[in-house]
């Protein structure tokens, strides 16, 4: 296992890698890693055959990676490579870290790969953890069959999700999702696990789940073989994961026919976002044919979701394979990555899911409140794309500046920062509101965009400044904004 990093935004890495693991080099298969991070503490666990059957083990920085434990350290707390140990998943808040795994104990010497979810945490940034690991699962032993736990964490509150058979059967690809949760930081669970796809029990085949939490909010999003057809199922509950909508919903919007794999899913306030691939465009009309990656949002905490999804790659519909998308949100930027073969060989590529995305701080005016920059996030070809700007000194002059792919910065310029260099284009405006009066300054301007196909993967970034007397140099800026026309 082995780690490097940067703490400049990616700009410059170690000289020279670290490696993680502790036992001799070479002498163990160190595999399927997984790593969170929280403030300057990083954490990594694996699966490891050093002890025979696979094991999972951790380790930890203090100073954002320069250094780390001299001795790894084994999580599972069954005799040392008596059982297969495997697929973990690690998640960190504050100074807690959680971590879960697929655990075949107590099933020996059966074909069948029947395994249980387990669980083990430390409060003190990895330094101790519990002295016995806990099992989520509370239905039938041995029901995880093939599927791997998912992990988040809020604060205290420690949310699992996993694909369960207790009433299907395996040989039939007929599983539930399944979830337990703790509220103490991992020191007790639920005594009966929840069932959150709300289909009739081992009905279907429902698999991938992904989970994120936010607030008191907890979504799990899944991929689903209801009906025959192939859909993203979500289900969220709204009081930290006690209950649960009755029935579940999808979130991919194809026609005729469900196409839809491999969900991920990001949360931020009342906004949660869901990516996947989907094969509803391939040229020969199944699960093997051409992937293109899709998105849904919801900004009201999974209450309504955009009518169409968008479609984030954008080659010819269906022209190459984009599969294993991955998402991040921070605030109010999204952005997605996947693999893509449209030229010929996989390349990654990325993009923003819904058109306009934020970047950047603004610097504060009069009253010390900061102007902001928006623009609507349905920034598709034909579409109308509105500008906006609000929390400005009222009636104040200024600009709204315009620069084109590649020409976000950080440069310090009277008293705030220019974000945007070099700059393509300056349009003067003025605010609306009462003159003089902080925050009061509004200014909103509707783009239509043509329906030319030559547009698709058009991208500009803005940003704004006014004449402001109680700014630092005289001058308010907002933040910035990335838009594509998707």
């Amino acid at each position: 296992v082995y780690f490097n990093r940067s703490l400049d935004a990616g700009r410059t890495w170690l000289a020279s890698d670290l490696r993680v693991n502790t036992d001799p080099p070479g002498g163990a298969n160190a595999r399927e890693l997984q790593i969170a991070a929280s403030g300057e503490s990083v954490f990594v666990v694996w699966r490891d055959s050093r002890n025979g059957a696979s094991d999972i083990y951790f380790n930890s920085s203090q100073d954002a990676g320069s250094t780390w434990l001299s001795s790894d350290r084994r999580l599972d707390t069954d005799l040392p490579g008596s059982d297969s140990s495997g697929d973990p998943r690690i998640a960190a808040s504050g100074s807690s870290v959680y971590v879960t795994w697929a655990d075949h104990r107590g099933h020996p010497n059966i074909p069948i790969p029947l395994r249980d979810a387990y669980f083990n945490r430390s409060l003190d940034a990895g330094a101790t953890w519990l002295s016995s690991d806990i099992q989520l699962n509370t239905g039938q032993p041995g029901s995880l069959n093939y599927a791997s736990p998912e992990i988040c964490a809020l604060g205290d509150s420690v949310f699992v999700t996993w694909p369960d058979f207790r009433h299907g059967d395996y040989q039939d690809n007929r599983n539930d999702i399944y979830l337990n949760r703790s509220i103490d930081a991992g020191a007790t669970w639920l005594s009966s696990d929840i069932r959150v796809s709300r289909n009739a029990p081992g009905a279907n085949f429902s698999i991938d789940p992904q989970i994120a939490a936010t607030g008191d909010c907890v979504y799990v999003a899944w991929s689903d073989f209801r009906g025959g057809d192939t859909y993203i199922y979500l289900n969220r509950s709204l009081d930290e994961g006690a209950t649960w909508l009755a029935s579940d919903f999808s979130v991919n919007t194809s026609t005729p026919f469900g196409t839809a794999f491999y969900p991920k899913l990001a949360a931020s306030g009342d906004a949660v976002y869901v990516t996947w691939q989907d094969y509803r465009n391939s040229s020969n009309g199944n699960f093997g044919g051409q992937h293109d990656i899709y998105c849904n949002r919801s900004l009201d905490r999974g209450g309504s979701w955009l009518t169409a999804d968008v479609r984030l790659d954008t080659d010819p519909p269906g022209g190459g394979d984009s599969l294993f998308p991955q998402i991040t949100v921070a605030g109010d930027s999204v952005n997605v990555a996947w693999v893509d073969s449209r030229s010929g060989d996989w390349e990654f590529y990325a993009n923003i899911p819904f058109g306009a995305q934020p970047f950047g701080d603004g610097t504060a005016g009069s009253g010390t409140i900061t102007p902001r920059l928006e623009g609507t996030d349905s920034l598709t070809l034909g579409s109308i794309f509105t500008l906006s700007v609000s929390d400005g000194l009222g009636a104040a002059f200024g600009a709204i500046l315009l620069g084109g792919p590649d020409t976000k910065t950080d440069i310090l310029m009277l008293g705030g920062s220019l974000l945007i260099d070099p700059i393509e284009q300056i349009v003067p405006i003025r605010l609306n509101g009462a003159a003089g009066v902080p925050g009061d300054g509004s200014y909103s301007v509707a783009i239509p965009i043509p329906d030319e196909n030559a547009l698709l993967g058009f991208n500009i970034n803005l940003q704004a400044l006014f004449i402001d007397p109680g700014a630092p140099g005289s001058v308010s800026w907002t933040n910035g904004v990335e838009a594509w026309i998707l």
